[in-house]
């Protein structure tokens, strides 16, 4: 039995949390637990925690493009719209946008 495994340790939890928080990869923070980083993933997903690359991502092209283009780009993928569509509205490349759905379906499986 896992002693550190988050649904039956609330230290684990907090801590796990903090480090998200901070920056720290799944990788550093696999370090500090003493386990895989397959585990910090798969924890982070039980948990609901969002990796921090996506924050990171998310902070970032809020400060390139501004606070309004990411929300209106996945309100545009969401209602159907062609990639191209997506950004030529936006000014970004077509590959751009497929980028970043992909980002955004690996944050909602997280």
């Amino acid at each position: 039995m896992n002693i550190h495994h988050p649904t039956r340790n609330r230290e684990t939890r907090t801590r796990l949390r903090q480090y998200v928080q901070a920056g720290l990869t799944d990788g550093e923070c696999a370090a500090l637990f003493g386990v895989g980083g397959s585990t910090i993933h798969s924890w982070r997903q039980l948990l609901g925690i969002v990796s921090p690359r996506l924050v990171r991502f998310r902070r970032r092209f809020a400060l390139q493009h501004g606070p309004d283009l990411l929300l209106q780009i996945e309100r545009m993928l969401r209602d159907g719209y062609p990639y191209a569509t997506i950004g030529r509205a936006a000014g970004l490349s077509r590959e751009r946008i497929r980028q970043i759905r992909a980002l955004l379906r690996a944050e909602e499986g997280a």
